[in-house]
């Protein structure tokens, strides 16, 4: 069968796109190779940005279907109807009981905000450590958060923000707000938590990062650090929730961090 100048324009796009996935791909991976990152740290790193790479592509396709079934684009008898499809409604886990620690298994952290947030909106006293700016978590707009932890490597210079901190707008930042702790200070960033839960009893925690933890100290060591926390969470009367993308993890780790969890 011959192929018509269409089709073949057709393929030549997909030839396009794919090349330009595998080249950005090599370059993650090169680039990880350079800056001394370890093998178990580059398993953890790609497995985390595979996923969420796949959920982006996902969104997009979703969106030209939906385009493609309204006939804006192409003529709608030139395409099979095509299904509308709706974003999925979150669904905030319910019933958080004080003293407990709960883990969220998505690929992006988002029902641990929608969560975090009625608490905090509830009366809760809330503690939020993130890996993503939190100038940039739509959920904490507005929201009253008693103290906030921001996950990164960069350092605050001479009082101000961060170096790395240039995707937030000053209006968007409030450089008093947020705390810095390098993923590698777990016991830095324990012994705030630890400060934080006996001065506000009954408080909620949100931890988000825990892949990116994970590549700079070890599995073990990680594993080591949410267990006393779970154990702080008992004895201070705290709810802790952690996010966690389940595809960047080997089973067996992520069965020893459900251990303690519920």
């Amino acid at each position: 069968m011959v192929e018509t100048r269409e089709e073949k324009l057709k393929r030549l796009e997909y030839l396009h796109g794919y090349r330009d996935a595998v080249n950005d791909s090599w370059a993650i991976f090169l680039k990880m190779a350079k800056d001394g990152y370890s093998p178990h740290e580059m398993k953890i790193v790609t497995k985390t940005k595979s996923s969420s790479a796949k959920f982006k592509i996902e969104d997009q396709i979703k969106a030209l279907e939906v385009e493609l079934e309204s006939g804006d684009i192409i003529d709608s008898d030139a395409v099979k109807p095509i299904p509308v499809v709706e974003e999925p409604v979150i669904q905030v886990v319910k019933d958080l009981k004080p003293g407990l620690s709960y883990m969220i298994e998505e690929p992006k952290p988002q029902k641990c905000f929608a969560a975090f947030k009625r608490e905090v909106q509830n009366g809760k006293v809330g503690m939020a450590i993130v890996r993503k700016s939190p100038g940039q978590i739509d959920e904490f707009e507005d929201l009253k958060i008693k103290k906030t932890i921001w996950l990164t490597k960069s350092q605050k210079v001479d009082g101000h923000m961060p170096i790395g901190m240039i995707a937030i707008s000053p209006e968007d930042a409030d450089e008093d707000d947020y705390d810095y702790i390098a993923p590698s200070q777990l016991p830095k960033l324990y012994s705030v938590i630890l400060d934080f839960l006996s001065g506000n009893s009954g408080s909620i925690i949100v931890l988000e990062g825990l892949e990116y933890m994970i590549s700079h100290n070890g599995f073990n060591s990680v594993l080591s650090f949410i267990q006393s926390l779970t154990e702080s969470m008992v004895t201070k009367k705290g709810i802790l929730i952690l996010s966690l993308n389940p595809d960047a993890l080997d089973p067996r780790e992520l069965s020893l961090l459900k251990k303690d969890m519920n």
